[in-house]
């Protein structure tokens, strides 16, 4: 759950020493040091070279949306599906508008991902992003003992 993936969070950000900057406060969803702590927490990853990377949804209301965009390194990931990553069959129709939506507000690359499992979804997904996440559908080819490689290059499109 969330709070699993916060204390991940918490042992990384101290083994990197940056476990005062990020604040257990913040973790705990105290607001009144949330916004100094988040600004702490994202200059000290960049002067580590790391990127902190946002999760958008179709779900994420436009000012949120907003704020998540102008907050984020290195890229946008927008999530494309409601739910558990990998769990959807189809992608719902209204994601290329929603993709739009969210490269109209971030200079940054926008890579989708959640749900993409297949080509025709890469394809579909290709001109309204500037990459798809496929981790998911990668791993399980790799549990299954397939070549990943092949998978992979079968998503590209034809050139």
């Amino acid at each position: 759950g969330s709070s699993l993936g916060a204390a991940i969070l918490l042992k990384l950000a101290i083994q990197l020493g940056l476990g005062e900057a990020f604040g257990a406060r913040h973790l705990a969803g105290h607001p009144d040091g949330r916004a100094r702590h988040w600004r702490e927490f994202t200059a000290a990853l960049d002067a580590q070279g790391l990127a902190l990377i946002q999760l958008v949804t179709p779900a994420t209301p436009p000012e949120r949306l907003k704020m998540l965009c102008t907050a984020s390194r290195g890229f946008v990931y927008a999530v494309t599906v409601a739910g558990i990553t990998g769990g959807a069959k189809e992608l719902p129709p209204e994601v290329p508008d929603y993709l739009e939506r969210v490269r109209a507000l971030t200079k940054l690359p926008v890579c989708a991902g959640f749900g993409v499992r297949r080509a025709e979804q890469v394809r579909n997904l290709a001109p309204h992003t500037d990459g798809v996440i496929v981790g998911s559908a990668l791993v399980e080819h790799l549990e299954a003992g397939n070549d990943p490689v092949e998978f992979l290059r079968g998503l590209r499109p034809p050139p």
